[in-house]
């Protein structure tokens, strides 16, 4: 699922894919995610349609991964994600959601804002989201990306 919603970047010239499994989330991250209740996976007419998953960070949870497959893209189903995750997060108490995105993609950056979502400056990056992009520069262009937070 995760790789088929990735293939929408390969003509935006934003990602490579590659056959070893080199950007998606491991097996090993899915399992954090599930021990930690911070996956979500999404059914539609009994598929699997989509999922999120995320990551306590200090008083905030980092919504590591959100996918819906392009079979069931442009219903809502990203949105209905995207909310669910944010009330799982709410209930456990967590200060805010934080994630890392696209900044022009309007899938990416500008469909975060329109559900609450405001770029973090680089002045108020943690050195955890300092590692996380030491990490997706090995892959992708910096200058494309953004950090995002949504105050719950």
């Amino acid at each position: 699922m995760e790789r088929a919603a990735a293939e929408l970047f390969r003509p935006l010239g934003l990602l490579t894919l590659t056959d070893d499994g080199a950007g998606v989330q491991s097996k090993a991250d899915h399992a954090r995610a599930i021990a930690n209740g911070l996956s979500l996976v999404l059914e539609c007419n009994g598929e699997r349609a989509g999922f999120a998953m995320g990551e306590p960070r200090d008083l905030d949870v980092y919504l590591q991964e959100i996918d819906v497959h392009p079979d069931f893209q442009r219903r809502g189903l990203g949105a209905i994600l995207l909310n669910a995750f944010i009330e799982v997060v709410r209930a456990r108490g967590a200060a805010s959601v934080i994630l890392s995105t696209f900044r022009h993609v309007p899938w990416n950056a500008p469909f975060y804002a329109k559900h609450g979502f405001a770029e973090l400056p680089q002045t108020d990056y943690r050195p955890w989201m300092r590692a996380i992009e030491q990490e997706q520069a090995k892959m992708l262009d910096l200058s494309t990306r953004l950090f995002m937070r949504r105050t719950l």
